[in-house]
């Protein structure tokens, strides 16, 4: 596993400790900021297979798993932001915006999560191996995300891995700001969907047979 250095500026630490009442006093805690990464709608596509498909949580690797945005300023060392987080865990939030792609997509007959009682034929998992902002160059910053999906056909309890692939984009944003880094986010997300979707049209027409 790759190491990472994590570190938080020292005026950040100073609010976060003010934010805590570590230091006597009224003033306000900070105002936090609160976003997303939305992927926008899937295309539909007929419907591939008539299986149900079992959606299990995505899996985020440290430290790429915070609610705090993560930015890469130099060579194995990255930075959070305590004043800008994701509405939810990266984990909940990403598998979330996969469910409702993989609904809208028509890939499956329909898509369950752990726990339904409806029988089912396949199972996703996924695990998102990189997700942060880019500032090692000055001159151009890069919204950042890497996925890996692995595709099972339980049929009968076979557990027979049909499809495997590792996606990843590094998508220009043209402003600093968080909101940006955000929408680079989405954008590459959007990519690697679209990318998953046109690789499960072709594994399944194959292995439905």
């Amino acid at each position: 596993m790759r190491r990472r250095t994590i570190t938080v500026l020292p005026f950040l630490l100073v609010m976060v400790c003010l934010a805590a009442g570590c230091v006597r006093g009224t003033r306000p805690a900070p105002d936090l900021t609160y976003l997303e990464i939305s992927p926008g709608k899937a295309p539909a596509t007929p419907g591939v297979s008539l299986a149900v498909l079992l959606l299990r949580r995505l899996e985020v690797e440290s430290p790429f798993d915070d609610r705090r945005f993560i930015y890469k300023t130099g060579s194995g060392t990255y930075e959070s932001d305590y004043y800008v987080r994701f509405v939810s865990s990266p984990a909940d939030l990403l598998t979330d915006q996969l469910e409702a792609w993989l609904n809208e997509s028509r890939l499956f007959s329909a898509v369950v999560e752990p726990g339904s009682s409806a029988e089912y034929r396949y199972i996703l998992e996924g695990q998102i191996l990189e997700l942060y902002g880019d500032y090692t160059n000055p001159q151009q910053a890069n919204a950042v995300i890497e996925a890996d999906f692995v595709l099972v056909d339980d049929l009968e309890g076979a557990g027979r891995i049909v499809f495997k692939k590792q996606y990843g984009h590094a998508e220009s944003v043209s402003s600093s700001n968080a909101v940006a880094l955000a929408e680079g986010w989405g954008i590459g997300f959007r990519r690697v969907l679209l990318e998953l979707t046109t690789d499960f049209q072709a594994t399944l027409a194959t292995n439905d047979r």
